[in-house]
């Protein structure tokens, strides 16, 4: 499996991506997300830190942002979003995706590491 979820007690979820990630996968994902009616989600990371190939079309992209407005009627209102990607196809593929996904009333924004992911999403959703 190339996406594995974790739920952490802060209500944190970070879906950790490995190997060839397929579109279909992280709507899977985020089905699973929408399934188990994960209320209080206050933040969500996806790290692509470790992903070799990536095969999401732009329709994938699309079903993607459709379970995306799902679980926003279970996450916190304003939700920080941090995708993780270091490579230029993966950041460029989630940078189209931010503006899919502005509809959901996330506060999204991709960056190529952790280190600077980690400390945006741990914000407050009022601060910037």
């Amino acid at each position: 499996m190339a996406v594995a979820t974790e739920l952490h007690a802060n209500g944190c979820v970070v879906l950790t991506c490995s190997g060839v990630l397929t579109g279909q996968e992280l709507i899977n994902a985020m089905r699973r997300l929408v399934k188990e009616r994960s209320n209080g989600i206050r933040c969500l990371i996806t790290d692509l830190t470790v992903v070799d190939v990536i095969k999401i079309s732009t329709n994938e992209l699309r079903a993607i942002v459709e379970e995306d407005k799902l679980l926003s009627a279970f996450a916190e209102p304003e939700m920080r979003v941090a995708i993780v990607a270091p490579l230029d196809f993966g950041f460029g593929l989630f940078r189209m995706w931010e503006v899919f996904a502005e509809k959901t009333g996330w506060r999204i924004l991709v960056f190529r590491s952790r280190a600077l992911a980690d400390p945006w999403v741990q914000r407050t959703s009022g601060s910037d």
